[in-house]
């Protein structure tokens, strides 16, 4: 009987999924997610060099704001804001990420 019993909760773990799983699937996802973020930046990087695009810009500062016209962010800050208008992931990480851990 008791065998049966954990038989049964054995099969049903299996169809709702453990939390060891649930779990995995998730670290799955995130690492997922990072991935086609890191590789979104390097796309960036890699036209720069390409192009023989200079990474930082004449005047690059990191306090700079949208409304300040004297002040340029670099090269590879911009293309990377153009391509957070295409991709709404890119666009979340680099606004939750600590400000000593953007990389950018």
């Amino acid at each position: 009987m008791e065998a049966e019993a954990q038989w049964s909760a054995a099969k049903g773990a299996d169809a709702t999924g453990s939390v060891l799983n649930k779990i995995d699937e998730q670290h799955k996802q995130m690492v997922q997610r990072n991935r086609q973020i890191v590789a979104s930046l390097i796309r960036a990087v890699l036209l720069c060099a390409r192009q023989s695009i200079a990474v930082p810009g004449h005047r690059q500062s990191k306090h700079s704001s949208d409304t300040d016209d004297h002040v340029k962010n670099g090269n590879f800050v911009e293309l990377v804001h153009l391509l957070e208008i295409d991709s709404p992931l890119l666009a979340s990480k680099l606004k939750t990420m600590p400000g000593n851990a953007s990389y950018m």
